[in-house]
């Protein structure tokens, strides 16, 4: 990941200051997060978020209820937190 990409991440982690450029390097930390996930979750996420699709418009397409696609998506957007911390932290850092 670039050092734009990586500034980019680490401005959507909690507790964290925006990047002062945020849109450098947006698409690639966007696709290297998505990247991260498997395909359902990402899947899920791009149309909700990117795509901007409606849950009745997802709910379609999966079969899904609302409440599966709100669980899955909530579900997913953890999971990419966890994508933006690994792709973020310093090799050898430690939590102390």
């Amino acid at each position: 990941v670039t050092p734009e990409a990586r500034a980019w991440i680490e401005s959507l982690l909690p507790d964290r200051q925006p990047a002062p450029d945020e849109t450098l390097g947006a698409r690639q930390a966007v696709g290297a997060l998505l990247d991260a996930l498997p395909p359902a979750d990402r899947a899920l996420l791009t149309w909700l978020h990117l795509e901007d699709w409606s849950l009745e418009e997802v709910a379609a397409l999966t079969g899904w209820s609302r409440t599966r696609i709100k669980v899955r998506a909530f579900r997913a957007r953890r999971r990419l937190q966890g994508a933006a911390r690994a792709l973020t932290e310093e090799p050898g850092a430690t939590d102390e």
